[in-house]
């Protein structure tokens, strides 16, 4: 947010037009960005012009196993460490305990950004992090039983 108000200024003036203060610049970002925020968070998708479209969504893996049998899922550390306390024989056993989703039906959330219909060159290479806050405003969200939209894996068949 800060690297924006720098360029905005510079086109302004090469424009001969009037510009706002950087105070008032960032209050207005930030209130267009709270005003996307609470819009994916009530469930609904945001479609950009020439950007594609941001929501929540969920999908319900396949779940796979490595060759030690073990479940290619991350790890409950919280769970795993109580385990350990409780029973010393699991933590010889180096068990570890891991996120199966059981309160949202098995169906993993996250914010999703679909670019396939954006007319961009390389658009593979763009990405979107959330915030740490933001993913745990999503996760506090589902546990209040708010519904985001499932998505549906597509797989090409060789045959």
């Amino acid at each position: 947010m800060v690297d924006m108000y720098a360029p905005y200024k510079e086109v302004r003036l090469l424009n001969n037009q009037k510009f706002v203060k950087r105070l008032t610049y960032w209050k207005i970002l930030s209130l267009f960005f709270l005003f996307i925020k609470t819009t994916i968070l009530q469930g609904r998708t945001i479609e950009f012009k020439h950007l594609g479209e941001l929501s929540i969504s969920g999908l319900k893996p396949k779940i796979k196993f490595d060759k030690d049998n073990r479940p290619k899922l991350p790890p409950d550390w919280g769970a795993t460490r109580k385990l350990w306390a409780s029973n010393p024989e699991a933590k010889e056993k180096k068990q570890i305990l891991f996120h199966f989703n059981d309160e949202t039906g098995f169906v993993r959330y996250k914010l999703f950004w679909n670019k396939l219909k954006v007319p961009l060159a390389n658009k593979i290479y763009y990405s979107m992090v959330a915030a740490r806050r933001f993913k745990r405003e999503i996760s506090s969200n589902i546990r209040k039983g708010v519904e985001y939209n499932l998505r549906q894996l597509k797989y090409v068949s060789n045959e």
